[in-house]
């Protein structure tokens, strides 16, 4: 399949090392500053640089496109693609706010434009292997889950040094990183009824929030709690699983730790570690594995699992926690929420 790519920054390389074991060819990388796109270009061996997304399209005609620009472009980039009905794999989050997300969304449903969400979290091996413990039902029932997340990388005026836009955002913690682990949750779990939501921002020398304290409520009695923190000191810095996972069941109890390595202790039993295979690459696998799946998807015709509209009860839960941090207080989600 032909691919156009759009983005030249700090996480482009990352994803087109993830396609290199599919067959793409690129036909070109689309970039507002065509001197950053450029050195890409030469090391993936892509033939056309251009910063106009519109021109490369209708001259390149390629099968679909790759967009991996910061997140207050993505609606415009958008809109060129859908228009030209061509697919279109758009990185997480999807809109600076949750109007303009449900716009972009619109557009691409009447424009008929296949758009996936790129979100690589739910994918990482871990969660993949953990999906498949819950569906065996080794652990009962779940009733309790802590999410533990300690990065190490957000301490002093030179946090975030790979990405240092986050220190400039108003919105941080939950916008950029949880909802990573709100999707993974969706994915994990299901829809939830209920949420309560803290946060701080403990270093002076950024905009957002950078500690958060998220409890996501089930209608069956599940608590799903997020507990995470950029600031903290953290023995690892950024592991491939960005901290620790407990799931609590009837049956049994669920540990995963940093590295992705599973631990399972049931009933009358011993802890155990559940040996599975973790991909190479970037937190194992789930780069590739994700685009994977578009690229599947698209051949097939079958819905991508993070398709826009399914996406969006992801991105509708991100500021409901920004609301109820706010009131705080418990909030209610709407009943779209609810629906699988």
């Amino acid at each position: 399949m032909r691919g156009l790519f759009v983005g030249a920054g700090q996480f482009a390389r990352v994803q087109l090392d993830g396609w290199k074991p599919m067959p793409i060819d690129w036909v070109g990388i689309c970039n507002r500053t065509p001197e950053k796109a450029a050195c890409l270009a030469r090391e993936f061996d892509i033939p056309s640089v251009n910063s106009d997304l519109a021109a490369m399209i209708e001259a390149l005609k390629p099968d679909f496109v790759d967009i991996c620009t910061s997140v207050e472009t993505h609606f415009d980039l958008v809109k060129i693609a859908a228009e030209r009905n061509t697919p279109i794999l758009c990185q997480k989050p999807i809109a600076p706010t949750l109007e303009e997300a449900k716009r972009l969304v619109a557009y691409c449903n009447a424009h008929e434009a296949p758009l996936m969400i790129n979100d690589n979290w739910r994918w990482q091996a871990w969660y993949r292997e953990i999906k498949k413990i819950l569906a065996e039902g080794r652990l009962g029932k779940i009733v309790n889950v802590y999410m533990k997340m300690r990065t190490g990388d957000g301490f002093g005026p030179d946090a975030y040094a790979q990405q240092p836009y986050f220190k400039k955002m108003e919105k941080f913690l939950i916008f950029e990183t949880g909802i990573h682990y709100i999707d993974t949750v969706r994915f994990l779990f299901g829809e939830p009824e209920s949420l309560c939501c803290s946060t701080r921002r403990r270093n002076a020398d950024i905009r957002g929030e950078d500690s958060c304290l998220l409890r996501l409520n089930y209608d069956d009695g599940l608590a799903v709690t997020w507990d995470a923190d950029r600031y903290a000191y953290s023995e690892w810095h950024k592991p491939p699983a960005n901290g620790f996972m407990t799931i609590e069941g009837s049956l049994g109890n669920l540990h995963l730790d940093p590295f992705g390595k599973i631990m399972i202790e049931l009933r009358d039993s011993v802890l155990q570690e559940h040996k599975y295979v973790i991909p190479t690459g970037y937190r194992g696998g789930s780069v590739v594995s994700a685009q994977r799946h578009f690229l599947e998807c698209l051949k097939s015709g079958q819905p991508f699992e993070t398709e826009g509209d399914e996406y969006l009860k992801t991105v509708e839960i991100v500021f409901a926690a920004y609301k109820a941090a706010e009131s705080q207080a418990p909030l209610s989600l709407s009943s779209p929420l609810k629906q699988s």
